[in-house]
């Protein structure tokens, strides 16, 4: 008992240490390419890039910096013939782990500095290495590492891992700049934007234009991780003695990566635009091998999700991935003696992967209900196969982070699956299992006799979802007080609470229902655009269902929408009042629509994502009709954006010259109260049509 006392390791309700394990049985790796995608290798004979940077210039050149002696960039036209492919244009860098280009500028990190690169006569050749900034300390040791270069309003990005011994423990001293996220200034001043890394080997901008880092497993880190970056936070590692670290609040990862299952050394993140997987994130690993990929969704206010193993088959181990002008996916690799790279391969390479369609039967998302998981299929399921709860295994637990290298699961068990149910599309498992807990890791298991409609075998069939938080009922009222900027609902699942029609009575909604937890629009009559018309030209209350209890003025708005075959809606923001029965004649409106079905698809900027009748998405990423979008809106100080599936499609400044000339040009021009209203109410369209609405919640920034 004396013994017990003395270690830190966490202790269930009867003060007993849990039991722990470092045991899994999870499926073989992935061994080839995924079946949407094709392989291609870009290097020539006797290229062989240990790629630690990889950034396109305007010209659609690949710019590739390489982590060896010689420290230097290439440039890498990928269409040429393998004889002129290839550029040397710079040399001597340290340890060249970021690259990123800036309008048309060339960057790199070094380990001490980073720097630009200036061709000064046309020639390619780097003929100046202009230091931008070295205002943090270096560390001579092996395994101190400058990682990444993400620029982002008008700064850098970059990471700072922690002095190592080998072996793998933390040195005993540490720099004060070591294991934090810089921010540098185009001044050169570096400022610290959030503590507590290891050895983080990616960054990257994620789906909403947050920033996303991975980071890998030692002490104080009991498992690998992607973790969503919020400025000041703390993830983690302790191995740096700054003031009171060893009490800080840790923030909990978006996604645990647990050690040798799904993750060992995970590298740079890269949003995917490709078919259903459009606004998830995938990520290379070093050691693990392959690419893999998350699903994020907000539970509390908080992120979280699932990993799955996405593909194998390259030449090496995957470090870096950038999207190329021709919307592949480029591929960098690399490895490292005695055992840092992906076992018996090589420790460079350099691919490119390209998108040929769905067609991989696979988990495409696991979320989270109060009771259990949905898990939504990248195809349908077959007609001939029933399922039962012996088709999911799921087991969970947790990890606690110490001064231990790593860490063992603690409160590892099986789990009971309750029931399993297939949705009508055949593309959801409604799963409700007893005994989840916050907090806890969950491994989701399909069995392998599930096939798809088209026949296809399950391409992986299992994932593990970070579980912080349960969906459920909210202690706190709608509207609470919001001093964290944190995201909270406008729409509960159960009730209209806080809807009603535009212009009419909270007490009298018609038309809009809550069914399964969705915000839906049934379609009312023989003409179910007769509403829409009336109050237009008649006035009186309108169909369009607005949340009536608040203004927002600078503020992010995030949703799912799904829309009827040939349906046409719409979400409007920044409506001044409900004098106006039609939403449009001061609000402004992101179209949802069926593309191919509805006569609107044939008008560029009346397409799903438009700012409509101003200003056309692009690019195009809307989902099918019966399948769900997701929505982030984000409007600050006048600047406008629109996101549609984790891509931002729309950018505008409210107010300024190009906006007065599009509102000139367009239906609104006779309207003067058309998007002028400083704040406004947000609402939704009543077109006609069937459309669901799901997770709508807000922010103010």
């Amino acid at each position: 008992d004396e013994q017990e006392a003395n270690l830190n390791v966490p202790l269930n309700e009867k003060g007993k240490p849990y039991l722990a394990t470092y045991e899994y049985d999870v499926l073989p790796k992935l061994l080839t390419m995924h079946p949407s995608f094709t392989l291609e290798n870009l290097a020539p004979p006797d290229f062989e890039p240990k790629v630690g940077g990889m950034a396109f210039r305007d010209d659609g050149k690949l710019l590739v910096s390489s982590w060896d002696q010689d420290g230097a960039v290439f440039l890498v036209d990928p269409d040429a013939p393998e004889e002129q492919r290839v550029k040397r244009i710079a040399e001597g860098l340290h340890e060249p782990l970021g690259l990123t280009v800036v309008d048309n500028r060339i960057y790199v990190l070094q380990k001490q500095e980073l720097t630009e690169l200036i061709d000064s006569n046309g020639d390619d050749i780097i003929d100046q290495y202009r230091a931008v900034s070295y205002d943090w300390p270096t560390s001579a040791n092996f395994h101190s590492f400058a990682f990444g270069l993400l620029p982002k309003n008008d700064d850098f990005y970059f990471l700072l891992s922690i002095c190592v011994l080998p072996g793998g423990a933390s040195c005993p001293e540490q720099l004060p700049t070591q294991g934090k996220l810089l921010r540098v200034d185009r001044d050169g001043q570096a400022t610290i934007h959030a503590s507590g890394f290891r050895t983080p080997n990616g960054i990257a901008s994620g789906p909403n234009g947050d920033i996303y880092v991975t980071d890998n497993q030692g002490d104080w880190l009991p498992a690998n991780k992607l973790v969503h970056i919020s400025e000041g936070e703390f993830y983690g590692s302790r191995a740096v003695p700054d003031e009171g670290v060893i009490d800080r609040a840790e923030t909990p990862p978006a996604v645990w990566l647990p050690q040798d299952e799904v993750g060992n050394s995970p590298t740079q993140p890269l949003v995917l635009t490709e078919g259903p997987y459009t606004g998830q994130m995938i990520h290379g690993d070093v050691y693990n091998g392959g690419v893999k990929r998350v699903f994020l969704e907000t539970v509390k206010g908080r992120q979280q999700g699932a990993a799955f193993h996405f593909s194998g088959g390259f030449q090496g181990a995957v470090n870096r991935l950038v999207r190329g002008p021709d919307g592949a996916i480029y591929v960098g690799e690399l490895g490292n003696p005695p055992n840092w790279g992906e076992y018996g391969k090589p420790w460079y390479g350099l691919e490119r992967m390209q998108w040929v369609g769905n067609n991989a039967f696979e988990m495409l998302a696991v979320k989270a209900n109060e009771d259990g998981f949905t898990i939504e299929l990248t195809q349908p399921l077959a007609d001939s196969i029933t399922l039962s709860p012996s088709d999911l295994l799921v087991k969970q637990w947790f990890y606690y982070p110490n001064e231990q290298y790593g860490g063992p699961k603690y409160d590892d068990s099986v789990l009971q699956v309750d029931s399993v149910e297939i949705g009508p599309e055949r593309r959801t498992i409604r799963a409700r299992i007893s005994g989840l807990k916050a907090g806890y890791v969950v491994y989701l298991r399909l069995d392998d006799r599930l096939r798809s409609a088209a026949g296809n075998s399950l391409w992986t069939a299992e994932a593990w979802y970070t579980l912080n938080a349960i969906p459920g009922d909210s202690t706190k009222p709608a509207v609470a007080a919001n001093a964290n900027n944190e995201w909270r609902d406008l729409f509960d699942g159960k009730t209209l609470d806080g809807w009603r029609n535009v212009g009419g009575r909270s007490d009298d909604v018609r038309k809009w229902t809550v069914q399964d937890g969705n915000l839906t629009l049934v379609q009312d009559g023989v003409f179910p655009m007769w509403d829409m018309i009336k109050s237009a030209i008649f006035g009186g209350p309108s169909g369009d269902l607005v949340y009536y209890r608040e203004k927002f003025r600078d503020f992010e708005l995030s949703l799912q929408w799904k829309i009827s075959p040939g349906g046409n809606s719409g979400i409007f923001y920044l409506i001044k009042d409900e004098t106006e029965s039609t939403s449009w004649r001061t609000g402004i409106e992101m179209q949802v629509l069926d593309n191919e079905g509805h006569k609107d698809g044939q008008i560029k900027t009346h397409r799903a994502g438009d700012l409509y009748d101003l200003i056309a998405s692009d690019p195009e990423t809307v989902l099918p009709p019966g399948q769900w979008n997701e929505v982030l809106l984000r409007v600050k100080d006048n600047h406008i954006e629109h996101w549609l599936n984790g891509v931002k499609v729309v950018s505008i400044e409210r107010g300024s010259e190009q906006w007065d000339k599009l509102v000139a040009a367009s239906k609104f021009a006779d309207m003067p109260g058309y998007g002028k209203s400083e704040s406004g109410y947000i609402a939704l369209q009543d077109h006609g049509d069937p459309v669901w609405f799901r997770n709508i919640r807000v922010r103010e920034l």
